[in-house]
């Protein structure tokens, strides 16, 4: 399964599950348990977490980091390890996953800019 995590939590009442860490998870854990996987069997990959764009110094410039801490943490919960990380950085990676055979491939995207200040 994969989830395209976009916030760590969900917030005011949101109902787009996948698309918080915090949810997304469990969501999807429970949709592959329903499919009849083996939680002993579960795995985890992250991939992702990048600063693509200029957001300053709020706290939106570092959503990708906190979106990798939240994703880690519900992992940590249901107890499924992690055993690949491809995170951070500032460009975007497209990820293509085989259902059939588990195969993912990674390709990290070139910077669509550079977009830090020069003195």
């Amino acid at each position: 399964g994969l989830a395209h995590i976009m916030l760590p939590e969900r917030r005011n009442n949101d109902e787009a599950t996948g698309k918080y860490a915090d949810s997304a998870v469990p969501a999807l854990l429970a949709r592959m348990a329903s499919s009849g996987s083996r939680h002993g069997a579960l795995q985890a990959m992250l991939i992702g977490g990048a600063q693509m764009f200029p957001m300053g110094t709020s706290a939106l410039a570092a959503i990708g980091d906190q979106n990798v801490v939240a994703a880690r943490k519900a992992l940590k919960e249901s107890r499924i390890p992690i055993i690949y990380e491809e995170i951070g950085g500032k460009a975007g990676r497209s990820v293509v996953f085989d259902n059939v055979t588990g195969q993912v491939s990674v390709k990290t995207l070139k910077a669509i800019a550079s977009w830090e200040r020069e003195s």
